[in-house]
């Protein structure tokens, strides 16, 4: 679009005027015109009260479901397209690749382009399985969100991809550029492109004269897939070798070393953060390491945000982690923190609802204390008796 163009190269305000003026004359002043309808995925926002083309009445897809039939395919649709072209049986690999969005009052929406994609492949092939067609959205997607540069979203980004929901402020006037909007601006536009949807279990908060606090999710696998790929450009595979060899051995120094050196690598960039930014960058980072490698058995349910569980059943036998995740106040209590942490996985506060690793000969115990640029690291490896099926 213009204003996405006009963003990545340096001069929106310049085109953000120019539209102004031309919708005022165009439109709102233009007396040969009596009805007009603008459609695109990005609101521009007034530039002032007295603007030229102000008093628009805007209907966001992702907020007045009353127009989502025109933009999305609803359960309804898929099912009798299914139906009709004999694919009934592929049914849940819709919903879980290419379902899961939400516009306003209207659940369990579908991407058409991702349907229709699909559905072309099994008519080639009945034997096809899902797979992502937003592959060549990932550069947008980087541009959209530069986990390397705004350091505040590679948390954020990490919870999305723990399954978890994130709560963003959607402001009336939001702006565009992303070097310099802020977090809920940039997940807003997220949203409206489909990377992000409102979670399907949001209690609706009234709207206030600023904006609306927001819950958002990860729709589906396909856009899960793109943001596993966001941290594959910060975590090199080299460094995410050496990281695991060290902490499937429980070697507490080994994964410190590895972890001090991506985050001074990665705050690079940032030099103008605060100390609070290039935290919240540690905390995704080491989320990432493990959502990358062990996507499908990490969960955190019944351990609260700080702590995780995975299972790796490949290799030489099956084993188990239990990971904790603590920010420290200060660098003088970072040992302590990471000690205090591995007391407490050891004695069962970290433990609740560890069902996977039941089938485990072995599991890890490791805690991470972290703050800025620094870590400490403490491990343990606890030996279990295999459950025999």
């Amino acid at each position: 679009s213009p204003v996405a163009r006009a963003a990545e190269y340096g001069y929106y305000d310049e085109m953000a005027d120019f539209l102004d003026g031309f919708f005022c004359e165009g439109l709102k002043t233009n007396f040969d015109l009596k009805f007009s309808l603008l459609a695109g995925r990005v609101h521009i926002p007034t530039r002032s009260l007295t603007s030229g083309f102000n008093n628009a009445s805007v209907y966001e897809v992702t907020k007045h479901g009353w127009c989502a039939d025109f933009f999305a395919f609803t359960e309804e649709e898929v099912d009798t397209l299914l139906c009709k072209t004999g694919f009934a049986d592929k049914r849940e690999d819709f919903r879980a690749w290419y379902g899961g969005y939400r516009f306003g009052n209207k659940k369990d929406l579908y991407c058409p382009f991702g349907v229709m994609h699909y559905l072309s492949e099994l008519q080639k092939d009945a034997s096809a399985l899902p797979g992502s067609f937003w592959q060549d959205r990932l550069p947008e997607l980087s541009k959209r969100l530069p986990l390397e540069r705004h350091v505040w979203m590679a948390d954020n980004a990490a919870e999305l991809l723990a399954g978890e929901a994130i709560v963003e402020n959607f402001w009336r006037r939001s702006g565009y550029d992303p070097e310099h909007c802020r977090s809920g601006d940039v997940w807003h536009l997220l949203c409206k492109a489909g990377y992000v949807t409102r979670d399907l279990k949001e209690r609706e908060e009234p709207s206030s004269g600023w904006g609306e606090r927001v819950h958002l999710v990860i729709p589906n696998r396909e856009i899960r897939e793109l943001f596993l790929s966001l941290f594959s450009k910060i975590v090199g595979k080299a460094q995410e070798e050496a990281f695991f060899a060290a902490f499937w051995q429980a070697d507490a120094e080994g994964v410190k070393r590895v972890l001090e050196a991506l985050f001074r690598e990665s705050s690079r960039d940032s030099d103008a953060a605060g100390e609070g930014s290039l935290s919240t960058l540690s905390r995704g980072l080491v989320l990432g390491f493990f959502l990358r490698a062990y996507p499908e058995t990490l969960s955190r349910r019944g351990m609260g945000r700080d702590a995780f569980r995975i299972l790796d059943d490949g290799g030489s036998g099956a084993r188990g982690a239990i990971v904790k995740i603590s920010r420290a106040s200060d660098m003088e209590k970072l040992a302590a923190l990471a000690e205090e942490g591995l007391t407490q996985i050891g004695e069962g506060e970290c433990e609740a609802g560890l069902l996977p690793e039941q089938k485990a000969g072995t599991v890890v115990y490791a805690s991470i204390a972290y703050r800025v640029q620094r870590c400490e690291v403490r491990t343990a490896i606890v030996a279990r008796q295999p459950i025999i099926q």
